[in-house]
């Protein structure tokens, strides 16, 4: 069976030959301590592509609205990219850094400070992306000919107005949330709204086999605000793309790190077709979130970020446990983090050939 096809068998909750793989090198610092100098010399598509054939991933997620992980290929606008770090900006106007090793990125400035500035801000013209949508679409095609089932990133309604918009970012928007929630609200109407056309286009010209749609609700604490707010402001902007993104005939895949226990059946019964990464150093329990919702969402992950610490006979075990607990109907495996900087080469390749047996059903 394809990689592609045995993707598409999980997300319609088939049972498959293999247990598809989705694994990247997800950080800039990674992939510098484990690739050369021709690696970031390559095509984009290319270095995804070489990820994929080392890592025996099924999955290529090629990044459209970019941030933390770099600029998307449609968000692109780089002021300056030197050998520690990236300045970039949004077509908000926002300016972001990323710093590559160690990896690391910030929001330096958004274009809305108060509440007045949303009546002034500027808002992204789709039609003048129509030509960097059409060049995602020529790497999706091309990847989908390799036999890859590709994802294409946007970001969600949690993260784009803290990361597109609101000056402070992520800690000045949360408490928006609980000091203002009107303005809150506003915020992410002006961040969102902008990348559910832009998804539509995306779509209706790539035609990627799936969004996946990055949104970060929580640490490993527990969600960043009260259930009840949850469902009052970001759960119907995951329905609304939810139902455009089905609409179009594509697959909706949601990202969140964090302990989401409590927001989670609000999650599922939004109609997402998988959920990651579910790492156990979160507080996610994989084989309770498979028996009580296995048969409603393709789960994805179960491999811990903190792979990268673990001594090979734990990283075994680990992946062993976690191929019983996912199974071969409804589960792609995947790490919470990606293939991590502080790994050695010796972990790495234990990692894959314990990833190799688990795939193949010889987890006894």
């Amino acid at each position: 069976m394809k990689s592609r096809e045995r993707v598409f068998r999980a997300l319609e909750l088939e049972e498959s030959d293999v247990i598809p793989l989705n694994e990247c090198f997800s950080s800039t610092e990674a992939a510098l301590v484990f690739f050369g100098e021709k690696y970031f010399k390559a095509d984009f598509l290319d270095q995804l592509i070489f990820q994929a054939r080392i890592l025996g991933s099924d999955v290529i997620t090629i990044p459209a609205l970019g941030f933390p992980g770099g600029p998307g290929v449609v968000f692109e606008s780089l002021l300056y990219e030197g050998k520690d770090h990236i300045i970039a900006t949004s077509p908000f106007g926002t300016l972001l850094y990323w710093r590559k090793k160690p990896y690391f990125s910030k929001v330096l400035y958004g274009p809305v400070s108060y509440p007045e500035d949303l009546n002034n801000l500027r808002k992204p013209e789709v039609d003048s992306l129509i030509p960097r949508v059409k060049n995602l679409a020529r790497m999706v095609q091309r990847a989908q000919r390799l036999g890859y089932f590709v994802m294409v990133e946007i970001k969600g309604p949690m993260e784009s107005p803290w990361m597109y918009l609101r000056n402070g970012g992520l800690p000045t928007f949360l408490r928006d949330i609980v000091s203002n929630s009107t303005f809150a609200s506003k915020l992410i109407k002006a961040a969102f709204e902008f990348i559910l056309e832009i998804t539509e286009l995306i779509i209706d010209i790539a035609k990627p086999d799936a969004i996946w749609m990055t949104d970060d609700l929580g640490d490993n604490k527990g969600p960043f605000m009260n259930p009840r707010i949850y469902r009052t402001l970001i759960n119907p902007w995951h329905r609304e793309i939810t139902k455009r993104v089905h609409g179009k005939g594509c697959k909706l895949c949601l990202h969140s790190h964090g302990n989401i226990n409590l927001i989670l059946k609000d999650i599922v019964n939004s109609g997402f077709d998988s959920i990651d990464p579910l790492d156990e150093a979160d507080g996610m329990d994989l084989a309770a979130v498979k028996d009580q919702y296995g048969d409603k969402i393709c789960l994805m992950g179960g491999i811990t970020k903190n792979i990268g610490f673990m001594e090979d006979e734990d990283i075994q075990k680990h992946v062993i446990e976690a191929a019983r607990m996912g199974g071969f109907t409804g589960y792609i495996m995947m790490s919470a983090g990606g293939i991590p900087a502080e790994m050695s080469l010796g972990k790495l390749n234990c990692y894959l050939e314990a990833v190799d047996k688990a795939r193949s059903r010889k987890t006894t």
